[in-house]
């Protein structure tokens, strides 16, 4: 299922579901004689949330989030947890603002989720530095409170020092996702734009073909990106 992933994010394969399911499940509860089946499948849910998030599918996202139970204690003494609690974080965020009716659940997801990454960054330090101040600028955008700009500047500085570049490109469209909502489109097109930039740099065609297709002033020329009317 790792090669299926990354088959998908180069564009090989056109499938976007690639989960391994365990043989046996009773009660929402996975049975396994093996450590190493119930490994690979927790492993393998963090992968299709990770790439469910990164290509904007929340729902699919946010159903692996909840399937996602005996990660912590499959991936104990490792930072993986944390990374976890991050793209579950940015999920259910992402569903909040989509369903405002019933965001309660999801707000409350995402601010244990964030607990749980302060608690991992006094562990961690710098491994997830970027990703608790992405979560925390997502947060506070949500929320409407405190300093969402200045989180989101922080997130993209420290991907970009750690090399992780498809979260570096994430951090970027979501700080362009952000400026988009409020009306400012010559700021959220120049985070779009570096997202592109970075997007192409990982190698995944078919999330810069999804940009071009949301974004469309992508296809315009530099002179007329940064002379466009802000409306």
């Amino acid at each position: 299922n790792y090669q299926d992933a990354v088959d998908y994010c180069l564009g090989v394969s056109k499938d976007s579901r690639f989960y391994y399911n365990m043989p046996t499940v009773h009660n929402d509860v996975i049975i396994s004689s093996k450590r190493g089946g119930l490994i690979l499948d927790e492993q393998a849910k963090l992968i299709q949330l990770t790439v469910s998030c990164i290509f904007c599918d929340y729902e699919l996202a946010w159903t692996m989030s909840e399937k996602l139970g005996l990660f912590g204690s499959a991936f104990a003494g490792t930072t993986w947890p944390y990374t976890c609690a991050f793209y579950r974080g940015m999920a259910a965020i992402s569903l909040s603002m989509l369903h405002r009716s019933s965001s309660r659940e999801y707000v409350r997801t995402a601010k244990s989720c964030l607990k749980q990454l302060r608690k991992g960054h006094k562990k961690s330090g710098k491994n997830i530095t970027h990703q608790l101040y992405l979560l925390k600028a997502e947060y506070a955008a949500c929320k409407k409170f405190g300093s969402p700009e200045k989180f989101y500047l922080l997130a993209i500085e420290h991907a970009a020092l750690s090399g992780v570049t498809h979260e570096h490109a994430y951090a970027c469209e979501r700080f362009g996702t952000y400026h988009f909502l409020r009306k400012n489109h010559n700021a959220a097109y120049e985070q779009i734009r570096e997202a592109h930039t970075l997007y192409s740099k990982w190698g995944s065609r078919p999330k810069c073909e999804q940009l071009k297709k949301k974004y469309p002033r992508l296809g315009e020329n530099e002179r007329f990106l940064r002379g466009g009317l802000n409306n």
